[in-house]
């Protein structure tokens, strides 16, 4: 999980053989739900990420995931669903948008065109503008359209989506407010979507009270072997709000994967933030490999 947040993240993974690769393909996970008679997600108020597994429930890991495609609005397939017109074929189509991926016009376009004058978030940001430019990829790939024709098939479908995702996010955890993203020009999503959460959610959604583990308070934490479930930002979050200085004393960082676990850190305590300094102190068994260690350090230090 810490290893699909850094990619979701920075774009960023790391190799079997410990290299650090980057990449901007992005992908789609395809789940079933509940569905009631009504063909509504049967668990729609209380959260419908709660059906997933629990690996997978985790509200750092969902607010990277850019938008979700509201599946049960979908008609059943049948046998007139196949088309009898010509079209492209599957392999040929994705061709033609592997070549479209390089093509940065569509880029300077969104961010040239699109306004959100009801939204703050970062990732918010990022998430529609992405799927916007997706959005005029597929419906205007010369490029060729009007601002009433871009705001109404690219940003306001784009706004949607990402407002899902924030509307689950605030029943699975009471530290994501409820929040409601306006465009230029909302449509009828928008502007019924309620500014605040209704009650008959608040009544729904269980509060569950914070963990020990996220109280700032001093203490000490005994991990079984094989533990799981206990994560950086479950750990270290509440003491490390509004940190610009941190110093990190761990006296036995020796093999990759141990340095990988330190670039996991790095990748919870500053995606969103700049100017946060940190101070690594560790050691090493003989001269020798201190000095292959610091070569390590120095060139995660260059590469990050």
């Amino acid at each position: 999980m810490a290893a699909l947040k850094m990619y979701l993240e920075s774009g960023r993974y790391r190799r079997a053989t410990g290299d650090l690769g980057t990449s901007e393909a992005g992908f789609v996970m395809l789940g079933n739900i509940t569905l009631g008679a009504d063909r509504r997600p049967l668990y729609e108020s209380n959260g419908i990420f709660k059906e997933l597994p629990a690996a997978l429930q985790e509200s750092a890991f969902i607010d990277r995931i850019h938008g979700l495609i509201e599946g049960w609005y979908m008609p059943r397939i049948t046998r007139n669903t196949p088309s009898r017109m010509l079209g492209f074929k599957g392999d040929f189509f994705s061709e033609v948008l592997h070549e479209l991926r390089s093509n940065l016009q569509y880029a300077d376009y969104v961010s040239h065109s699109m306004r959100l004058p009801q939204c703050e978030d970062m990732r918010d940001n990022k998430a529609i503008a992405r799927m916007a430019e997706g959005y005029l990829k597929l419906l205007f790939p010369d490029l060729c359209l009007t601002e009433e024709e871009f705001i109404e098939f690219c940003v306001n479908p784009a706004v949607r989506m990402r407002q899902q995702i924030r509307d689950e996010l605030s029943k699975l955890d009471q530290e994501y407010k409820w929040v409601s993203i306006r465009s230029e020009r909302p449509d009828e999503f928008q502007i019924s979507h309620p500014e605040s959460m209704p009650e008959i959610l608040k009544e729904e959604v269980k509060v569950e009270p914070l963990s020990p583990l996220r109280k700032p308070t001093e203490g000490t934490l005994d991990l079984t072997e094989g533990q799981k479930g206990i994560s950086y930002e479950r750990l270290f979050a509440p003491y490390l709000k509004g940190a610009r200085k941190i110093k990190l004393v761990d006296p036995y960082i020796r093999y990759d994967y141990q340095i990988h676990n330190l670039i996991n850190f790095c990748e919870f305590i500053a995606p969103d933030q700049d100017n946060i300094e940190l101070t690594v102190i560790t050691s090493g068994d003989s001269p020798e490999q201190e000095v292959e260690l610091a070569a390590k350090l120095n060139e995660l230090k260059t590469t990050s």
